[in-house]
């Protein structure tokens, strides 16, 4: 299975992550008008969050909007734990990737496939 992560650094394990992504640099890159939305913004989300209102906001970020299938193909999800971003997706694209990438750029981090290799726009580029 692959992993796809932003992360500030390298890692073999998250438990060993030094270098992390504070909640308030994830909320602030999303807030600023990137391609994502918040998941407490959507008609789900508003849902979610009335039946359990002791959540953490502000973990989830959607983009991609399928507007047939009313969902979001690409969900990103903020560890507070250990300062990372991690996508679930059904496949990777070009596209997806660039977007990710663009994210990563945003927060002076990098875009990781399973922890520990960079994903860069020589690879993105290199994808039919």
């Amino acid at each position: 299975m692959l992993y796809i992560v932003i992360a500030k650094e390298k890692f073999k394990s998250v438990n060993r992550i030094q270098n992390r992504i504070s909640k308030s640099e994830w909320i602030d890159i999303i807030d600023k008008g990137t391609h994502f939305t918040w998941y407490e913004d959507t008609g789900s989300g508003k849902e979610y969050y009335s039946n359990f209102p002791d959540s953490s906001p502000k973990v989830q970020a959607l983009t991609e909007y399928d507007e047939k299938g009313k969902y979001f193909n690409v969900v990103a999800y903020f560890s507070e734990e250990y300062g990372i971003i991690s996508f679930d997706m059904p496949r990777m694209t070009k596209v997806r990737l660039l977007i990710l990438y663009n994210l990563a750029t945003q927060l002076n981090a990098l875009l990781l496939k399973n922890g520990s290799k960079e994903i860069d726009l020589e690879f993105i580029s290199a994808l039919k």
